[in-house]
């Protein structure tokens, strides 16, 4: 505690040295400001104080013991990551004519590293966001945001496209991975001066894009030659059903990108230098993945087709616009939290975003690895193709529920741990209200590839365009009154506004009973935000009410029955040497269950 009639200096007697931080929080206040720390007198530190009483907090955390924590957890993992290798090579063997075994692995192998890849990505942005703050990080994001938007409008759909041909055409993967790669990059060079004009265009209207941020836009568009030469090679994988390659490519090139982003921002290259990094990533990944396909036997390079590609464009148009619908009624608040609210908005928008992307990993690589399936069901299998959504959508809202729920209650802490006190209560805000729009994402990411194995890709187009719509428009008026708090809400909102006419377009098929599926994981999950009510009432620390409230939603699903003898029986095979049974709440095996798919 210190105490001044006027704006002071406080002198602590102990040695200054980089790496100190200081925290000034006024008597009558909560909310600490931090204040800059001088060297005093040659050897001390000096703090800046306001009249009145205050509490100074000084911290020691120098950017050397971050870099050395963040080196030592690269190590750990790579150790990690051999040790995984080696068992999934000496205990995983899966025939050609599995296909549970098959939909296990290509979903288990990508959804690990996705999982790895994503717990490295945390890592690296709790580092940048400290380093950069709320203020640059928004510019990143922002960049990042625009780019997402060009490499949609690039790629052109054609990865699903191509996915989903070589899935039914495995003859032809030379043909259409050629004429793929030559329609990207004819695309590519089409987009680099629409990107200039949208830029003069935006200076004209008094909205100039700041200098760094348009360096890097430019930088990682130059990225995206590599970048879509991956995306086709992954496309191949895909359509095979060998998806664990890429997923082990995917984590090395996390490690790359954290390795070389870091040395990129102590040298003092900011979030510029992180983008140029994604240069040499995206080209070393492409050199990795084209040597595990020749091994693999997996044609890709074949002469581009005039005819094919004037096909490829026309069927792989809507879900180009699909998913750039679906970014932009994704990203749409950041393009407008930006103008209307500053970057520093956009900054504590964006931790809460890391979280919620954390959560959707899990729909797409489940769903990619059902897809091959899906769509060979689609063709003459209409029954299993449904039985296989249901079950899709079951399991995704039993994980969904408990996710939000917990996300809601540990959101302030989940905020400080990834980006820092800086970002707080701001992030934690934004992190409540976002994070239920997890549920119904959850849904609409399943039922977007039912409909595309059905061949519907244009009644997705039309969804995402009423979705889209309804989000810019609420946007618009909801931002300037409650800013990311009211951009978060509008998510949730247009998540719904797109799951009515998704369900409508499989009248034919029969649309999920949703409640019907939920009714249990929604049970479950009340009783499971009321134990962490009651936990925070009591003072319990959170991490341990957390695992208690997760082991309590575990617990009363299986008491519901909510597993089903399919699951039960998909379960098992999971079980070492298949030895031990998973026995129903009844007492009933599960041995000769029919698979979940």
């Amino acid at each position: 505690l210190f105490a001044a009639q006027a704006d002071t200096m406080l002198v602590v007697n102990e040695g200054w040295f980089p790496g100190w931080r200081a925290f000034v929080t006024p008597a009558g206040t909560t909310e600490a400001v931090e204040v800059p720390v001088y060297r005093a007198n040659g050897m001390l530190r000096a703090v800046p104080v306001p009249p009145g009483r205050s509490t100074v907090e000084l911290r020691y955390a120098p950017m050397s013991f971050k870099l050395g924590l963040y080196a030592s957890f690269i190590g750990l993992v790579v150790l990690f990551l051999l040790a995984v290798y080696a068992a999934w090579a000496r205990f995983v063997r899966i025939g050609d004519d599995d296909v549970v075994g098959r939909i296990a692995a290509n979903a288990a192998g990508p959804i690990g590293a996705a999982l790895v890849t994503k717990v490295l990505q945390f890592v690296y942005a709790a580092l940048f966001m400290r380093v950069l703050g709320p203020g640059a990080a928004g510019q990143y994001y922002y960049a990042i945001t625009v780019y997402g938007l060009v490499e949609i409008v690039t790629s052109f759909g054609l990865g699903v496209l191509v996915a989903r041909e070589i899935a039914r055409r495995p003859g032809d993967a030379g043909r259409l991975m050629g004429t793929g790669i030559a329609l990207r990059f004819a695309l590519t060079l089409a987009a680099v001066p629409t990107l200039g004009l949208l830029w003069l265009a935006m200076s004209a209207l008094g909205r100039p894009i700041e200098p760094d941020v348009a360096a890097a836009v430019g930088l990682l568009v130059v990225a995206l030659v590599p970048g879509h030469l991956n995306a086709a090679l992954t496309s191949a994988f895909q359509g095979v059903e060998r998806m664990v390659a890429p997923a082990a490519v995917m984590i090395l090139s996390a490690l790359m990108t954290m390795s070389l982003g870091a040395l990129a921002l102590t040298a003092g290259y900011g979030f510029v230098g992180m983008a140029a990094v994604s240069i040499v990533v995206n080209a070393v990944t492409f050199v990795i993945l084209a040597r595990l396909l020749r091994r693999a036997g997996i044609a890709w390079i074949g002469r581009p087709d005039r005819r094919l590609a004037r096909w490829m464009l026309g069927a792989s148009l809507p879900l180009m616009v699909n998913s750039l619908l679906q970014t932009l009624f994704f990203k749409v608040d950041v393009l407008l939290l930006a103008p209307l609210q500053g970057q520093q908005a956009v900054g504590w928008y964006s931790a809460a975003y890391k979280w919620v992307e954390a959560f959707l990993i899990v729909p797409p690589y489940l769903v990619m690895a059902l897809f091959p399936l899906m769509s060979r069901r689609a063709e003459n299998d209409r029954a299993g193709l449904r039985r296989a959504y249901e079950n899709t959508v079951r399991w995704l809202i039993a994980l969904a529920l408990p996710a939000a729920t917990l996300t809601t209650f540990l959101a302030e802490p989940l905020i400080a741990l990834l980006a820092g006190t800086d970002y707080l209560p701001n992030g934690a805000r934004a992190l409540q209200v976002l994070i239920w729009f997890l549920p119904f994402s959850f849904i609409n990411g399943v039922t977007q590839f039912v409909l595309i194995a059905l061949d519907r890709q244009r009644w997705i187009t039309w969804s995402f365009a009423a979705a889209a719509t309804f989000n810019v428009v609420a946007n618009l008026i909801v931002i300037p009154r409650y800013s990311y708090t009211g951009a978060a809400a509008v998510t949730i909102a247009s998540e719904l506004v797109l799951l009515a006419p998704f369900l409508w377009g499989l009248r034919d098929l029969g649309a999920p009973p949703i409640l019907a599926l939920a009714w249990q994981p929604l049970l479950a999950a009340s009783g499971l935000a009321l134990a962490l009510a009651g936990g925070a009432a009591a003072g319990v620390p959170s991490i341990v009410a957390a695992a208690a409230g997760a082991a309590l939603y575990a617990a009363a699903l299986w008491r519901l029955g909510w597993l089903t003898a399919d699951d039960r029986a998909l379960l098992a095979r999971f079980v070492p040497r298949g030895r031990a049974t998973i026995a129903a709440p009844d007492g009933t095996a599960a041995g000769d269950a029919r698979p979940l798919a």
